[in-house]
Order: C-alpha cells, then structure tokens, then sequence
C-alpha cells in the first residue's frame, strides 16, 4: 500500500474560540443532571462518580507533562485542564482513566497549542466509564513519529468542539506467529465506544484503515467539523466497521484511499458464521456533504464505498 508524506498542519476553518469553554461547562451539566448522553451512546451509559463534587467544575493550567498526567490521573471532579503551551509527552499515552471527565483546551490567542504524542504510542486514550473533551488543542505526533491520535475504549466517550487531531500516523503491529507487521487502522481516532464530533478538524493523518476515524463496532456522530487530507488503504476519511456512523453535518472531502472509499468507507455486512450476530451497524449521511474524494485504483469508489451484502 502506498502512502501519502504527512500532510503539513492546515487549520484552514478552525478560529480560536472560547465560547466553546462555555459549551463545554453546559455539557458538563448536562452530563451529570440527565441522560443527555444517551443520545451519543445509546448502548452505554457514562457512569460517573465524584461524591459530592458532581455539580462542580474546577479549571486547572498545565505547562509541563508531569503536571498534566498528574492532574488528570487525581482529580474527582469535572476538569478543564488549559495548556499553556506545547506539551510533549514522553514513552506513553495520556490516559484518562475510568470514572474522569476531563476537557482539554489551550490558552493560544494566535491559534493552539499542540499535545504532541509519544513515538509509537497513541497520544490520547479514553477508558471505559469517562468522558474527555476536546475543545481547543491539536493533538498530534512530531514529524517521522508513529502513533494514533485519540483511541476511544469501548464505553469510553470523546466529543470534539474545536481545535485538530492532525498528522498522526497509525503504528505497526506484529501478526501473532508471524514476522510480518502491518499497519493499524485508525490514524486520528479509534474509536470503538461513543465519539461525537461538533467542529474542529481531523485532517493529515495515515492509516491502514479509517486514515482519519476508525469506527470499530461503535458509535460515530457527526455534528459539524471537517474530516480532510487523510490517507489509507480503505477509507481514506472514515471506516466505518460495523459500527453507526450517523453524518448529520460537517463535510469529508479531500481524502485518499489506495481501494476503496476515499471518503467514507462502511461495512455493515451480514456477521458471517454469527460470530458478531447483531453487530452489523448502520452508515446514515442525514445532512453534510461528503465530496472531492480520491482513490489509486481506477476501479475504486471515490467518496463513498457501502459494503452491505456478504
């Protein structure tokens, strides 16, 4: 499979807004007063508990990595952690852990500030059982390195108001008895729980699969946003596996796939021998555009490739 060279940050579309921290505290409310989230995972909830601080936010500014992994591993409360400027984290992913709700934003006043990904690790997990919000970072890996950007657990929850997941590249993986490697899927996101994306951009990241969003028997909404200048081998924006990816807004254009679906790429056959009997998922593009899309292989779909017949 070729691959494109990282596509260089464009954050074309994406302003430096704070009325997203005011959206975000309103979220925050929403979260712990209703079932609210339902709506982004109909099929877990998000548990979580902080005796006796449920209502309260506290805002906390981090300048270092040893800070930030501090904060986010301790606090009971819902968090808005802001970067002060550039972290880079160091071995590992930041992991936020079962039971944390946590919004990440930056104080930029000429744009944002970036959380810059270990080599051969992602940049972000979601746990199962927690929330983080993305509201005004990049998150990304420096040039040559290798690792997702953001990979949601299953019961994880990310949603995505502002800011970039940009130039990540998926890492290798070993073929159980085998020598061989190959490339992982996802190069933005992995998302096998509940990720729901309102603006900002996923752009410029390489995968095997799903260069931009890996959908992974999960669910994906699309609220607003771009997906754009991602690369893979199928589904150069989004591969959509057996998961619900509902496109009621945002556009995905400009995205490269050596296959098949340069755009969108979604499998939501039959489940075979019934070993996922019921998990065969849905691809709704309700409103939004999906456009300008391009595949190598000349017998390839360009924007769009549903796969719903085994």
């Amino acid at each position: 499979m070729s691959m494109n060279a990282k596509a260089k940050f464009n954050l074309h579309g994406i302003h430096n807004k704070k009325v997203f921290l005011f959206i975000t505290l309103i979220t925050i409310v929403i979260l712990f007063s209703s079932c609210f989230v339902l709506v982004f995972n109909p099929v877990s909830s998000v548990k979580l508990e902080s005796p006796d601080t449920k209502s309260e936010v506290s805002d906390k500014n981090v300048s270092n990595e040893m800070d930030l992994r501090e904060i986010v591993n301790n606090v009971m409360e819902p968090t808005i952690i802001t970067l002060d400027n550039d972290i880079t984290l160091t071995n590992s992913a930041l992991v936020i852990p079962v039971g944390k709700n946590i919004t990440l934003t930056s104080n930029n006043g000429n744009g944002f500030f970036k959380l810059i990904g270990a080599n051969n690790a992602e940049t972000i997990i979601v746990e199962e059982n927690c929330v983080l919000i993305l509201a005004g970072i990049i998150v990304t890996h420096a040039s040559g390195a290798y690792g997702g950007g953001v990979a949601i657990r299953s019961g994880g929850t990310l949603m995505m108001f502002d800011g970039g997941i940009c130039n990540n590249t998926a890492s290798f993986g070993t073929i159980p008895d085998t020598d061989m490697t190959f490339m992982k899927a996802g190069g933005g996101v992995f998302n096998a729980g509940s990720f729901s994306m309102f603006g900002g951009e996923i752009s410029g990241n390489i995968a095997r699969d799903g260069g931009g969003v890996y959908n992974n028997h999960a669910n994906f909404s699309m609220f607003g946003g771009e997906i754009f200048g991602n690369t893979a081998k199928d589904g150069g924006g989004v591969f959509n596996f057996r998961g619900n990816f509902n496109l009621y807004d945002g556009t995905i254009y400009g995205n490269t796939a050596d296959e098949q679906g340069g755009g969108v790429y979604s499998y939501t056959a039959g489940s075979g021998n019934g070993i996922l009997s019921g998990s065969t998922g849905s691809f709704n593009a309700k409103s939004g555009a999906i456009y300008g899309n391009t595949v190598t292989n000349k017998n390839g779909t360009p924007d769009v490739y549903n796969w719903t017949t085994w």
